[in-house]
């Protein structure tokens, strides 16, 4: 979406069926290389780090706003999880594409089957949320997604906060996909703390960020889904595709003169709970 449909990184193409074309051959090369390191050892698991957004519509109690954001969950979220989980492209994305572009002709005989054979784990990458509603925005989806509800607090970036979304997703995909161990792959924020007089980086928001996600993750393990690990997005501030250096995601701060790094105070906090394996309180 972002490199081959939007153009916002390499190699900025804006081409709507170069896009679903190369999310098919992304899906089908995992697959292939699922069933090579399958083959070379019995006890390897593989599977794919989705970028995946809740849904909330604009007016829940709005019909056409829930059908829009179910379209919208099919396009970001159920057109890569439901291939790789043996449920096949699910219909009703595969006939919005097959609108927007034409006949999907590059999807072969066998191909499902090469990519539902390499779902061992599902990784999910999680920041924050979508809001849609059934206003028609640009381009061929029938959906729009808004900007966010003013009171939510967000991040520096003006993500939206909302750990208990992280909570719903998880036991979502245990619904969905039961039996699939899960692993939170990515899950951080852009805060712009610098180092303080005294050198260190005092930087609450983040910690607090943390310890909300973590807790959203141990009440979504407490009510069965079958989460095995969480990584934090990042350990450095750190090169972040098309935005540069300047979003600041890390646990350890880097000055970009210098190349100094000062482990911030929500890096000592999550080195605790790391060690501990417990959220404190």
């Amino acid at each position: 979406m972002l490199g081959h449909q939007l153009g916002l990184h390499a190699p900025g193409e804006q081409n709507l069926k170069a896009s679903v074309t190369v999310m098919h051959h992304l899906l089908l090369a995992h697959g292939l290389a699922a069933r090579v390191l399958h083959e070379g050892d019995a006890r390897a698991r593989t599977g794919i780090a989705y970028s995946l957004f809740p849904h909330t519509p604009d007016d829940p109690e709005d019909d056409a706003d829930r059908a829009a954001a179910h379209a919208s969950d099919g396009y970001v979220n159920r057109w890569f999880l439901d291939p790789v989980h043996g449920r096949g492209y699910p219909d009703d994305m595969r006939a919005h594409w097959e609108r927007a572009v034409g006949a999907l002709d590059f999807i072969q005989p066998g191909d499902l089957d090469t990519i539902a054979a390499a779902g061992d784990f599902i990784g999910v990458n999680y920041y924050t949320r979508r809001i849609v509603s059934a206003r028609h925005g640009d381009g061929p989806w029938p959906w729009t997604v808004e900007p966010g509800r003013p009171e939510t607090p967000r991040t520096d970036l003006g993500w939206e906060i909302v750990p208990d979304q992280l909570t719903g997703l998880l036991l979502r995909l245990h619904r969905d996909y039961p039996g699939v161990p899960l692993l939170i792959t990515e899950n951080g924020a852009i805060y712009g703390d610098e180092p303080g007089a005294d050198g260190a980086v005092h930087d609450e928001r983040r910690t607090a960020f943390l310890h909300a996600h973590l807790k959203a993750v141990h009440r979504a393990i407490t009510e069965g889904a079958p989460v095995e690990g969480y990584y934090h997005w990042s350990l450095l501030d750190n090169f972040e595709w098309a935005m540069g250096y300047w979003p600041r995601f890390g646990l350890v701060h880097v000055d970009r003169a210098t190349q100094r790094r000062t482990v911030k105070d929500s890096g000592h906090w999550y080195a605790h709970t790391a060690r501990t394996g417990s959220v404190p309180r």
